[in-house]
């Protein structure tokens, strides 16, 4: 009896033990994350500061080398539109901005995201047509869906040539929506399909490396879309180009 006593009140201490390194796992975990999330602001802040400055300087330069300030200013431009994509990337995978589902039109949320890529599209010569469909309240953050659609649109008008058009269209289903971007580019091949929404995947052809970007878009749509219940995937297009599916429930 004595020996049974003595074993449970082992069995005890050692069940204490194993709480507090249990408890002591979770806080220092904690505290890793809020340090991670102090990390990323402070990196955001710091970087942030800087480049603005030195495209302000950029910008009041003698025009005398505005060839040459041209070009550094091109390069200030990237680097401010990395740092903003590494930076909603980051915060999103830390859980430091949080997705706030929402009834809201799906009409304005697309248009939303049309007007953020209007000027890059008007400028190569690429149009963008939203197909005709009755307007639908769905249950989804509006912000960051207009995002993950621009991001999409955003790919289209990059990699298309001058003079095409990238197709919206709109269906909706008994559940879900489906939300269509077909461009008429060079396409995707059947191989890195699933691997674009990847984070940081560039692709393998030539050509498309050679294009600004930074592998972060897509895979912030694929995020933005699952984690309010969506789908995303690439198939071919009807113009030898992509089709880009989205989906998104209605509730």
């Amino acid at each position: 009896q004595k020996s049974a006593q003595a074993q449970a009140e082992y069995l005890e201490e050692k069940l204490k033990e194993e709480k507090i390194r249990n408890q002591q796992m979770e806080n220092a975990l904690r505290r890793e994350e809020q340090e991670t999330k102090a990390l990323i602001t402070d990196i955001s802040h710091q970087l942030k500061t800087p480049v603005a400055s030195l495209k302000m300087s950029y910008e009041i330069v003698d025009s005398t080398e505005l060839s040459r300030e041209e070009e550094r200013e091109f390069q200030v431009d990237r680097l401010a539109r990395l740092l903003e994509a590494f930076t909603q990337m980051s915060k999103l995978e830390t859980g430091m901005i949080r997705l706030c589902p929402q009834k809201a039109s799906l009409q304005k949320t697309l248009a939303k995201a049309v007007a953020g890529v209007y000027v890059k599209a008007m400028e190569k010569g690429i149009s963008i047509e939203t197909q005709e469909f009755d307007d639908i309240l769905i249950c989804h953050d509006p912000g960051w869906t207009a995002e993950a659609f621009a991001n999409v649109l955003d790919n289209g008008v990059k990699y298309a040539p001058s003079g095409t058009r990238i197709t919206i269209r709109v269906t909706k289903m008994a559940s879900l929506v489906m939300v269509e971007m077909e461009d008429e580019g060079p396409g995707i091949p059947a191989k890195e399909r699933n691997r674009i929404f990847q984070r940081f995947y560039r692709g393998e052809s030539e050509s498309v490396r050679r294009k600004e970007g930074s592998g972060v878009g897509l895979y912030l749509t694929r995020q933005i879309l699952e984690r309010q219940g969506g789908t995303v995937c690439v198939k071919n297009g009807g113009n030898g180009g992509s089709n880009f599916v989205m989906t998104l429930p209605k509730r």
